[in-house]
């Protein structure tokens, strides 16, 4: 690509954000359709520009956007621009929305190293706008060694939000083996014959002995 082509591309780019973001780079009224589809698809577009303060700029006008901006940030973390991802990210974590919460998860894994950053401080901005449980609960669906991968990211990005996801973390199993004595009890008490919800370790080995005493007496 020769420089005049460069700079012809970079020139539209400016002109299509200037155009999205009212006169003069002030926001549109409200009048204007501030959150229409068609604006947001022209900033999603932007955030693939590859000029950084094109895509910021576009990134922060999506984040104000707010929740109507979020499945089209969805669909672009699947982009493979690394730097298209890095944005849609960001903006998410401005937003806030719960609903992404298992993609941030997804993009702790991401081949770039910026954008597993960008997800990890997204989830901290996510924990800190009181979806902590939320995401303590997507967490508790990887395996051991993507929770421990998960939980160092987000503690070197915010000390804080790791502390109390960790915390969050062995509350909510502390509840899950709550749930499943008591589960356990019920069946016992009961006398059911039907096994309690998990079938592992003593608790399965004690329920065995335990059906076979009620049915046979010894």
């Amino acid at each position: 690509m020769t420089a005049e082509n460069r700079d012809s591309i970079e020139k539209k780019s400016k002109e299509t954000l200037r155009l999205t973001l009212g006169a003069h780079g002030q926001h549109a009224s409200p009048q204007e359709g501030d959150a229409s589809d068609g604006k947001i698809e022209r900033l999603i577009g932007l955030i693939a520009n590859e000029q950084f303060s094109i895509r910021m700029a576009a990134a922060k006008k999506l984040s104000q956007l707010g929740m109507k901006a979020v499945p089209a940030l969805l669909e672009a973390l699947h982009e493979g621009l690394w730097y298209t991802r890095e944005c849609a990210i960001q903006a998410l974590g401005n937003i806030g929305d719960p609903r992404a919460i298992e993609p941030l998860m997804t993009a702790l894994g991401d081949e770039n190293i910026g954008v597993r950053r960008s997800a990890a401080h997204a989830l901290s901005n996510l924990i800190e706008k009181d979806e902590l449980e939320a995401v303590a609960k997507a967490l508790s669906q990887l395996d051991v060694g993507a929770q421990k991968a998960a939980l160092e990211i987000i503690r070197k990005v915010s000390p804080l939000a790791g502390r109390k996801l960790k915390e969050g973390l062995g509350k909510g199993r502390e509840s899950d083996r709550k749930a499943e004595k008591e589960g356990f009890d019920e069946s016992a008490s009961s006398g059911s014959s039907s096994p309690p919800p998990e079938r592992d370790g003593g608790i399965w080995s004690l329920w065995r002995r335990l059906s076979r005493f009620l049915e046979t007496g010894s």
